[in-house]
């Protein structure tokens, strides 16, 4: 964007409206994001096929061993290489969540539920002309979703690895030693009897939940423009 551009005033005297049209991703959080897409539907895709044992292509050790890689890969690529691109962006710090995004969040609730009016609904995501930069720009709910990504990525990861060594000891190479998870119960659900495997498959339910409100969130027609940003770079701002 030109800076005869950013000295624009959103709105001029005649009352009719700027349009900018600004980068809003970059190349390489776009390239991290499409990959991270495709990856993740073939990694959901695999994860069912071994789960009910119905084979869509291919035979099942090779789903196997290409759930086992999408896994490992989709590790690196989140935890390493996603902060990296944030870093580079410099927009690590906006999607560490606050105390301001969770008062935000309640209020979001109370405003869904009708307890509260519209109009004290938090204001996020907006650009400012002047200094030229997006201010809020990740909704709180995408911070937390964010964050519980990362740490059920994780857990998803130590108790792959671990069922994978169970089936096919050196499966996973030099992360097998955390295959002894297996005989270890969850803190959290030991007094249950629950296993690594339904820990696993609840993990498998939360990424296939959060995947389709990330799918329906994008295409409603208020975030259109955002869904075409992810593609072009470029978000058209009134």
């Amino acid at each position: 964007m030109t800076n005869e551009l950013k000295s624009l005033p959103p709105i001029l005297p005649d009352g009719s409206v700027v349009i900018y049209n600004v980068r809003r991703y970059g190349t390489a959080g776009r390239f991290y994001h499409w990959v991270h897409a495709a990856c993740m539907m073939l990694f959901i895709s695999t994860g069912w096929q071994i789960y009910t044992r119905e084979v869509i292509f291919a035979d099942m050790q090779t789903i196997r061993l290409l759930h086992i890689t999408l896994g490992i890969f989709i590790i690196f690529w989140d935890l390493l290489f996603q902060p990296l691109i944030l870093l580079i962006d410099g927009h690590f710090k906006d999607v560490i969540p606050t105390f301001t995004d969770v008062r935000d969040l309640v209020v979001m609730l109370l405003c869904a539920l009708r307890l509260l009016d519209d109009s004290h609904y938090p204001h996020y995501d907006f650009y400012d002309p002047q200094l030229g930069v997006y201010v809020r720009k990740y909704h709180p709910g995408q911070k937390f979703l964010s964050i519980s990504d990362m740490a059920a990525m994780l857990f998803m990861a130590i108790t792959g690895i671990g069922l994978a060594e169970m089936q096919q000891a050196g499966s996973t190479g030099i992360m097998g030693f955390l295959a002894t998870i297996n005989s270890i119960y969850m803190p959290i659900f030991l007094g249950l009897g629950i296993n690594i495997r339904f820990i696993h498959f609840l993990i498998f339910v939360f990424f296939t939940i959060t995947t389709f409100f990330h799918i329906y969130f994008a295409l409603i027609p208020q975030n259109i423009h955002r869904l075409k940003a992810m593609i072009t770079g470029k978000e058209v701002v009134r």
